[in-house]
């Protein structure tokens, strides 16, 4: 037999062993495994309900900077969220200006082209009517 054949045999059993090992070395007095393979909680289960309380007075009117509410919770996730929200907002109305300003210009364009080519047209039926009067004339002269 080789080594392998030998090692296969006692990597299980080495294992075996050493989990026994841990199991009993690591006990607590409840019966808790302790070791740093479990998540531990950052707070005690005691901790639950809001992170902050507002201050109040009895009798006396809660300010108005304060939430009305006694929790003060997510305010500065939801306060993120919202200029978020606002950015993005205002993104898309400069984004519609500079759309709008490009098709207004864009019409403007197509209104001059429109414009020059009926220009065009005009001074190109003017130079045919010049051409056949000039034409007829030669022919009047050459006839007479």
């Amino acid at each position: 037999m080789g080594f392998g054949a030998i090692r296969s045999i006692f990597r299980p059993l080495s294992r075996t062993l050493q989990s026994a090992q841990r199991r009993s070395t690591s006990r607590c007095g409840k019966g808790q495994a302790r070791h740093f393979g479990l998540n531990m909680r950052k707070k005690p289960p005691s901790s639950k309900g809001p992170y902050a309380y507002v201050q109040y007075t009895p009798g006396e009117p809660i300010a108005s900077n304060n939430p009305n509410k006694g929790s003060v919770k997510r305010r500065n996730a939801k306060k993120r969220i919202g200029q978020r929200r606002a950015f993005i907002l205002s993104e898309k109305k400069k984004r519609q200006g500079l759309v709008q300003e490009a098709k207004r210009k864009k019409r403007i364009k197509e209104v001059e082209r429109k414009m020059a080519k009926v220009a065009r047209e005009r001074a190109w039926d003017e130079r045919l009517a010049e051409l056949q009067r000039l034409e007829e004339e030669k022919k009047k002269s050459m006839s007479s």
